[in-house]
C-alpha cells in the first residue's frame, strides 16, 4: 500500500498490522494523545524545568510523537481526504490528551511549574493542550498536503508530462466545483 496515496487505498488482510491501523482515525488519534502525554510526563519527571537539554528534548520529543502519527495516518489516505481527516484527527487526539492529562493530575503526575497539578489546574491545562495541539496538527496539515502536491506536480514537469499535469489540476478544480 503505497504512502500518500492518489486514491482511496482500502487496508487489505495482507497488509500489516501497523499499516492497517494508520488508517483508523480515531485509534490512531487516541494513541497519539496517550503517547504524547505519556511521553510529556517522563520528560517532566526527569527535570524539564530545570535542565534546558531535557526541556528541549522534550519538545522535539512531542512534536516527532504529534505530527509523525499524524503523517502516518493522514499518508494512508488521498490528500483531497485530509480536509475532513485532518480536523478529525486532531480533534479526536487533543481530546484524549486531556483526557490524560486528567490521569496525569489523579496520579500527582502532571506538574505546574515546580508543583504537582491539581484539579483545578487541569481546564487551564487541557484548553492550552488542545489549542496547541489542534493547530500544529492543522498547520502541519496544511504544509505536509502542499508538499505532496507540489511534489507530485514536479515530478510530473520532470517527465515532461506538463498536459498530463494540466489535465489533473483541471481535473482537480472539476471536482472541487462538483463538491461545492
Amino acid at each position: 500500500m503505497p504512502l500518500f496515496p492518489r486514491h482511496r487505498v482500502l487496508p487489505s488482510a495482507e497488509d500489516p498490522l501497523p499499516r492497517r491501523f494508520a488508517h483508523s482515525l480515531a485509534g490512531m488519534a487516541i494513541i497519539t494523545g496517550v503517547l504524547v502525554q505519556l511521553f510529556h510526563g517522563v520528560i517532566v519527571r526527569l527535570g524539564a524545568a530545570q535542565s534546558n537539554p531535557v526541556f528541549i528534548v522534550g519538545l522535539v520529543g512531542q512534536a516527532a510523537i504529534l505530527l509523525g502519527f499524524a503523517t502516518l495516518h493522514l499518508g494512508s489516505h488521498p490528500v483531497h481526504q485530509w480536509r475532513w481527516r485532518a480536523p478529525l484527527f486532531a480533534f479526536f487526539e487533543s481530546v484524549s490528551a486531556m483526557v490524560m492529562t486528567g490521569a496525569l493530575i489523579g496520579l500527582h503526575a502532571e506538574i505546574v511549574g515546580t508543583e504537582a497539578a491539581h484539579w483545578s489546574d487541569w481546564l487551564t491545562l487541557a484548553w492550552n493542550l488542545f489549542l496547541w495541539h489542534m493547530f500544529s496538527i492543522l498547520g502541519f496539515a496544511l504544509v505536509l498536503g502542499m508538499t505532496v502536491q507540489w511534489v507530485r506536480f514536479a515530478m510530473l514537469r520532470h517527465e515532461h508530462r506538463d498536459s498530463t499535469a494540466m489535465k489533473i489540476h483541471a481535473d482537480h478544480l472539476k471536482h472541487e466545483h462538483d463538491l461545492s
